[in-house]
């Protein structure tokens, strides 16, 4: 038998052997006499029936100070109502009990009050004789012609605890009443309280993601926001299912909440605040349930576990649950949502060209939400005539010629390839961003490698900024982490919000057309040592790379020594032009892999009419002409014979030779 079919007795039944027995479940503990039960088996939100316990009184709470308003001051408890109430409410709440009824309908058009005893665990226990044992309620007082057995044991049940002095019967208890003032100032005792855990009860439930709390021990009532979501009001599609949903795991729990921040006005004063339950992450699993949604606002109030709240609201959106129902991703369908692979290239300061572990592809992965330094970097060279022209004699607005002019365009690049660079890293896809014209589609992605978030500590150094206001369907999941690094940077004058003016780099180029005298000129300064450190880059062919010489601060084109590239017009050993072509992206494959971005060292021997720097390069103690040669990428030049490094040429091409790779796959040795 369900709540909904209890039966109603006269209203001068207020009890009787014949009384019909129902289950429910305990749903709030209002006072140490008035009990609210719920049906056990319901469908949508459950029906409720609030309880008076017959023949006691339990002593009454005070009343809160109406609407925060100073000059309406709260009234007292009445003593060992606190106890009452959570002696029941620690005993009772979320239990299964038994319930014999009486109903009394009080007037024409009042509220209809029940009356009855509860039991638990089983029917032989009334808790109304455990009230009365422990000194915390009183029996009512009736005539002794008048008094039930059940009353008569009652009163047998108060003397024995009178004779003991337990309860409101013990002159010497510990005094616990107190007058229910509000919070007047939410700010100033947010200040005292932010950040440190606050044992409380949820009070009750407004909405899925409001709640009036009971602060610990000093018994103040608040009303608290859960940070980061936000759900459907009560009364409309969801609300009243996701207030129930909270209701069922939190209400008159005993929980710990963090205050986040303070929402004020004029009439009312709350928080934001993170609840801490044994049981789960309440917001979280309003979020992965599809009750709640994660609005840009909200997040900005919560201090952790916002990727947490992000994925949830994915998966939601994934399977269309409740809120998502008829949600369609506007965005692109993401075929790999996770791509973990060893990074090649830093793509100037906003990506990483990453080859992947699993389908070995290579994969040009973005940050989510960050702008990279170099964009809106411009240099006005004139202004407007007034007719919408510029004056003939003045260059057009343009992009700095050189990435490394740009402010912290190139303390970005270095401070990724530093850190990444031939490194494996994990790039969880958050959203991808469509072709558009000729454009290719651009995966954007929260990249971690070694535990830490890459973007996250670029934005931190004052190396990129962070989108203001992204589409919901093109949002990082560590938005709000991303936010917060943007502020410490601020705050430290890093990079970009450094308070000194930008200092452009000094670096002598002579890679551009007609500078090939010049570089001729730069050989004797660069064979003046062994060996030169340098950084590559970039890989032109797999023999062919641009290099930055730190040493001397110059940019040189640089030609491997010892080596024949293969071309169109001689094709090798029988092979079509098309084959070659092969060869040389194979080439151009391998040694980008090998050396792109990497820090390297070069050994001068000469140059070329075409302005090329010929030498030996090494990445650590290895020589990449022998690799390349080894690989069957390239055969050996003429040149290679005067250099110390022939005999070990001889044998990679001996070794390629004999196993038949790339370009000696058709190789006979000739009798």
């Amino acid at each position: 038998m369900s709540l909904a079919t209890m039966t109603k007795k006269p209203a001068d039944a207020m009890s009787s052997a014949e009384e019909s027995v129902v289950q429910g479940i305990v749903h709030q503990v209002n006072s140490g006499d008035c009990i609210t039960i719920r049906e056990e088996v319901y469908n949508g939100y459950p029906k409720t029936k609030t309880i008076v316990l017959n023949s006691v009184i339990a002593p009454k709470f005070g009343r809160y100070a109406a609407k925060y308003d100073t000059e309406t001051n709260g009234t007292y408890d009445e003593p060992f109502s606190w106890e009452a109430r959570e002696f029941l409410r620690k005993k009772l709440i979320g239990k299964k009990v038994f319930l014999k009824t009486a109903g009394q309908r009080c007037g024409v058009g009042k509220i209809t009050r029940y009356y009855g005893d509860i039991f638990y665990p089983t029917l032989e226990n009334n808790i109304v004789n455990e009230l009365v044992e422990n000194g915390l309620v009183t029996v009512k007082t009736v005539k002794l012609n008048n008094q039930t057995p059940d009353v008569q044991n009652l009163v047998v049940l108060q003397n024995k605890a009178k004779a003991a002095m337990v309860g409101r019967w013990n002159p010497n208890a510990k005094n616990t009443v107190k007058k229910n003032n509000s919070i007047y100032n939410a700010r100033l005792f947010f200040k005292k309280n932010s950040k440190t855990p606050i044992k409380a009860v949820v009070e009750s439930v407004i909405d899925g993601t409001t709640m009036k709390l009971l602060l610990l021990p000093e018994r103040n009532m608040i009303l608290l926001h859960l940070s980061g979501v936000s759900c459907p009001p009560e009364g409309v599609e969801l609300g009243d299912e996701a207030k129930f949903f909270v209701e069922v795991r939190l209400l008159q729990k005993d929980v710990e909440v963090t205050l986040d921040g303070v929402l004020s006005n004029r009439k009312t004063q709350s928080f934001f605040g993170t609840i801490h339950d044994p049981a789960g992450d309440i917001a979280f699993e309003l979020v992965k349930q599809g009750f709640a949604i994660c609005p840009k606002y909200g997040m900005d109030y919560l201090n952790k576990n916002t990727e947490k709240l992000w994925v949830a609201e994915r998966q939601a959106k994934e399977n269309k649950l409740r809120y998502w129902k008829y949600h369609t991703n506007t965005g692109q369908e993401i075929a790999e949502k996770e791509i973990v692979g060893t990074v090649i290239e830093i793509i100037r300061d906003e990506g990483l060209l990453v080859k992947s572990s699993h389908s070995k592809k290579l994969r040009r992965i973005y940050f989510s939400n960050i702008i990279p330094a170099r964009l809106g970097v411009e240099v006005l060279r004139g202004k407007s005539n007034g007719n919408g022209q510029l004056p003939a004699t003045q260059a057009p607005r343009t992009l700095v010629k050189h990435f490394y002019d740009i402010p912290w365009a190139y303390e970005a690049r270095e401070f990724l390839r530093t850190r990444c660079i031939g490194k494996k890293v994990n790039a969880s896809v958050d959203f991808v961003q469509p072709k558009i014209n000729e454009s290719e589609e651009k995966i954007c992605a929260t990249i971690i490698i070694d535990g830490i978030n890459l973007g996250e500590e670029l934005v931190k150094e004052g190396l990129a900024t962070v989108m203001n206001n992204p589409r919901d369907d093109e949002t990082s999941q560590c938005l709000s982490k991303l936010k917060k690094a943007e502020e410490i940077a601020k705050q430290s004058h890093k990079g970009l919000y450094s308070k000194s003016s930008f200092r452009k780099k000094c670096i002598f180029d002579f890679t551009s057309a007609g500078e090939y005298i010049l570089a001729k000129a730069l050989l004797p300064n660069l064979q003046r040592f062994p060996r030169y450190e340098a950084v590559v880059e970039n890989v032109v062919s797999g023999c062919k790379m641009r290099l930055h010489v730190r040493k001397v601060n110059f940019f040189i084109n640089f030609l491997l020594a010892g080596t024949t590239c293969p071309s169109n017009e001689g094709a090798i050993q029988g092979e079509a032009p098309s084959a070659v072509k092969v060869h040389n992206k194979k080439a151009l494959a391998f040694t980008k892999e090998k050396i792109m971005h990497r820090d390297i060292e070069i050994s001068v021997v000469s140059s070329n009419n075409s302005g090329y720097i010929i030498g030996w390069l090494f990445v650590g103690n290895t020589n990449l002409t022998v690799e390349l040669v080894k690989e069957g990428l390239y055969s050996l030049h003429r040149s290679a014979k005067h250099s110390k490094y022939f005999k070990l040429l001889q044998q990679a091409e001996k070794y390629a030779k004999d196993k038949k790779i790339n370009l000696w796959k058709n190789y006979v040795e000739e009798p």
